[in-house]
This record gives structure tokens, sequence and C-alpha cells, in this order.
């Protein structure tokens, strides 16, 4: 606009100049104006050329800030996509890991078969209990006991994709004899592995091996118990963690003599970690039972055949971990009650916990629990709603002192983690027991002899158990732990005749491995 306007004055001045050639002083007038009118133009031109300039600098600058901009993105994601791959690493190693200790620990799956090893544990375990069986503080049934376990396992690859492992274990009581052999010397596990190259991934075990799959709530090793379970079957898996993993299993629990049944479990259970953070499990078991026992002087048939169904969940991020399962049970019974009449099952149970690992020093864990396994409310019908546990590990799920199993019952409460420095570590829970049916009975060690009957009362509080328990690991050899537990009942184990006072249970043990 301001060069438009100097043109026009130019343009006029010229004009006044053809107009009035005679007049001297008005030319004078008009190239002074004239002159002035160039000389702005000359200023304005360059003004402009300035801004033009530092409009140039700019558009540069930003320019130049949206390539560093666009580098940024590029290089952000290409380490992104090496943390994914970097995750997905760490996935199978913990798969690899899960597997070698599911494999008895002596010898994991992607190293060396053709190398021999050898392992070795000893366990000492003396306790206290008070109380445990009856309630009652007036019998004398105070018991101080010594618990021993003893170890030794050995693995040989034959080749690269056979391997054999053995592990002998002896489990008794100190004073439960004085001569070699005199305790329950036996073969703890001993099974062949085939993990044909042809077929990566694939994996058959056959003999006697160890199970534990997920929170071991249905089946697991049950390892703070003396002997421990193991099972005599075959196993074939097939995975390629973290994308899936299935593993069936089949296991013998009791061969029948001449006139009496067998009793057989078997199953299939998945895994996926395909899911950032988070790992997903399916599964079904059957465990079809037959028993011939003597009702009313004559032999009869018990058959079981249940069937379990289940999903459990578990993820883990920035320190909050939660995990969650649920069952169902489907199938028939025969009546306990009596022997020809056949019951429908149909049964459930639900396990949720939440907690949180504060990221400090001593990494305190924080956490709640809900636990919940339907239970009879009239025993004496045509129904079995009592939800069957299967073959679980019983410690700290359901509190230490493993008094009670996961049937007719709900357990709420919390617990506390705490890792400090050079290898110690605390542990504490309380937990709160209610029965689901007030006619369902106490099911467990505690109150499993007693079947209530339909037309009994025994309230729901069952009541409260307090839990703790100091490690100390040094290395990975040495495993020192002291527990306490404390059972303290409510109405039902009243009710229910068994006693009224509190259970006590202390322990100390010590663990050396290798």
């Amino acid at each position: 606009m301001m060069k438009r306007t100097a043109y026009v004055s130019v343009i006029v001045v010229a004009a006044v100049l053809l107009m009035r050639p005679d007049d001297a002083m008005a030319q004078q007038n008009a190239i002074r104006v004239l002159e002035e009118e160039i000389n702005l133009l000359k200023e304005t031109i360059e003004q402009q050329n300035r801004a033009i300039r530092k409009l140039r600098e700019r558009v540069g600058t930003m320019e130049k800030s949206v390539g560093q901009r666009d580098k940024a993105i590029s290089d952000l994601r290409r380490r992104l996509a090496r943390i994914d791959v970097f995750q997905k690493e760490l996935q199978g190693l913990e798969a690899k890991l899960a597997e070698a200790i599911a494999g008895g620990g002596v010898g994991a799956k992607g190293g060396d078969a053709s190398a021999g090893g050898l392992s070795a544990e000893v366990r000492i375990r003396p306790e206290f209990t008070q109380n445990r069986n009856d309630l009652n503080s007036d019998a004398d049934d105070q018991d101080g006991f010594w618990g021993h376990r003893v170890r030794l396992g050995a693995k040989y690859g034959f080749s690269d994709w056979v391997r054999a492992l053995v592990v002998v274990q002896e489990s008794r009581s100190f004073g439960s004899t004085t001569t070699a052999g005199g305790g329950e010397l036996g073969i703890h596990e001993g099974f062949i592995e085939l993990t044909p190259p042809l077929l990566p991934g694939l994996r058959i075990r056959l003999g006697r091996t160890e199970l534990s799959y997920g929170g071991e709530r249905l089946i697991g090793r049950d390892d703070f118990s003396r002997a421990g379970t193991a099972f005599d079957g075959g196993i074939i898996r097939w995975g390629h963690l973290p994308w899936f993993d299935i593993e069936a299993f089949y296991a013998k629990i009791h061969e029948s003599r001449l006139t009496d049944g067998d009793t057989d479990f078997f199953g299939a259970y998945m895994t996926t970690e395909a899911v950032p953070n988070t790992t997903i499990e399916a599964y079904y078991m059957g465990l079809l039972t037959e028993q011939v026992v003597v009702q009313q002087d004559a032999e009869r048939k018990r058959e079981d055949a249940i069937h379990t169904l289940g999903v459990r969940a578990e993820a883990v991020v920035s320190g909050l971990r939660i995990d969650g399962e649920a069952v169902v049970q489907l199938g028939s019974r025969t009546d306990p009650a009596d022997l020809t009449k056949e019951l429908d099952h149909f049964a459930t149970a639900f396990f949720a916990e939440l907690s949180y690992q504060i990221p400090i020093k001593t990494s305190p864990t924080l956490g709640g629990f809900f636990v919940y396994a339907s239970g009879d409310a009239n025993p004496t019908d045509s129904k079995s709603v009592n939800f069957q546990p299967l073959f679980p590990t019983r410690h700290s799920f359901l509190g230490t002192m493993d008094l009670f199993s996961w049937s007719n019952i709900m357990d709420v409460g919390g617990m506390l983690e705490l890792t400090p420095p050079a290898g110690f570590g605390f542990f504490a829970a309380f937990h709160y027991y209610l029965q689901v049916q007030r006619n369902g009975g106490l099911q467990g060690p505690l109150g499993g002899s007693i079947t209530p009957t339909g037309a009994e009362s025994n309230g729901k509080k069952i009541g409260y158990e307090i839990d703790a328990a100091l490690s100390w690991a040094p290395n990975d050899h040495l495993q020192l732990q002291l527990g306490y537990s404390i059972f303290m009942p409510s109405t039902v184990p009243e009710q229910l005749k068994i006693g009224s006072d509190s259970a006590q249970w202390a322990y100390l043990q010590a663990r050396v491995r290798y």
C-alpha cells in the first residue's frame, strides 16, 4: 500500500511540472517533494526488506524446530520398539525360569541337555502347636516336634532333546526311627522328558512329577508340607510364550486292586502373555473317582465325576498387582449318606487380590484379598454344592495355619510384605473367616470330621487369624524363617462343639540347598 501511494505522488508531481513549465519555484518545490517521496519510498522498501528477512529467519527457525521434533519423535518410536522387543525377551526368560521351577529346579529348558547335574536340599523345621486340632485349652494337646526333609536330585541328558530326572526324598519327624531307611524314603520325582528339535516348543514328560499351575489354589506342589505333592502320569506341552502355552496332563491318583476302583485326574491348562504386563490363564480339570465301600453290611460303589473349569488373570503395572480367578464345577457325586443315590454337583469359587508395592527402600507391599467357595445349605437334599478344592498348595492360601479348605468359606483380609536390605523379608496377614452356608460345616483339617445335619444352624462367623513370618536369605543356598500364627474362633467352632479357645502355632525353619 505504501509503494502504491509513493508512485501516485511521483506521477502527480510530474503532471504539475508538465502543466506549469514556466514556474521555476513550483518546479523546485515539486522536485523537493519528489525527492522526499523517493526517500520515503526507499525507507519503506528497506523496512519491508528487513521485515521479510526476519520473517524468513522465523520460517527457517520453525522449519528447523519441526525437523528436530520429527527427528525426536522418530527416535522415540525406535526406542519404544526396542523396549517392546526387550519386554518380549524378558517374558520369554520369565517363562523359561517358570519352566525350570516347574521341572524340579534341577535343570532348565533351553540349557545344555546333554550335561548332567546334581541337586540337594536339607530342611529342618521345629514346630510348636497349642489347641490347633480341638480349640480346647482343657485338653492336653500342646505339641512340639521337629520335621525333617532331605532331597537328592540327579539330572542326565542323553542328547540335546532327551533328559531324565530323579529326586529321592526322605521326610519324617525326629525320633520316628533309629534305623537307616526307617523314615518315609521314596521317589519324589522321576521322569523322562523329550523335546524334539523338529517340533520347537513341544515337550513330553512321562513319570512322576510335580504339577504347578497359576496360584496353586487347585493344583500345586504343596512345598511347605513335610513331603510335598507329586503325581504319577504324563504331560504334553506346546507353547511359544508370550503368545501361548498349552499343557495337557494326566495323573493316576489311585490304581484299583481287585475290587476297589480307580481315581484319575486329567486336564488342560492354557496361558498367554500376549497382553503387556498381563498373564491370562484358562483351564479344564477332570477328577473321576471310583471307590468300593461297605455300607449297611453290603459292598457298594461310590462314583464321583467332578469337572472344573476356570479362568485366571494377573496384571502388574508400576507396582500395582491385580490377581483374580473364577472357577465353576459341574458333574455328579454319590451321596455319602446313601450310596444308592446320585447327587448333581454344581459349585463355584472366586479369588481376588489387589496389592501395591511402594517404591521406597524396603519395598513395602500393601494388599487386600477376598476368597469365596460355595457351600451346601442342605447336605441332605439331592444336590451337591460344596466346592471340591482338588490338590492345592495349602500354605499361605487361607492362612498359614492350614486349618480350612477352599469350600463353604469366605476369607476377607489384608497383608503386608517388607523387603529390607541384606536378604531379610517380613510378611504379615489378617484373615476373617465366614461360612457361606450356615449348615455346610467346616471343611478342612479343623472341622473336616464333623458333618452337620440340615436342621442345624451354626451361624456364619468362623473366626480370625493373624500370621507373621520373618525370613533371611543371605544367598541362594541358605534360608532361615521364623513364623507365628494365632487363630481366635468365633461362633461356628463353638456351636459345632470343636472348641472356643484360641489356637497357636510357631516354627523355625532352616533350609540349605544347591
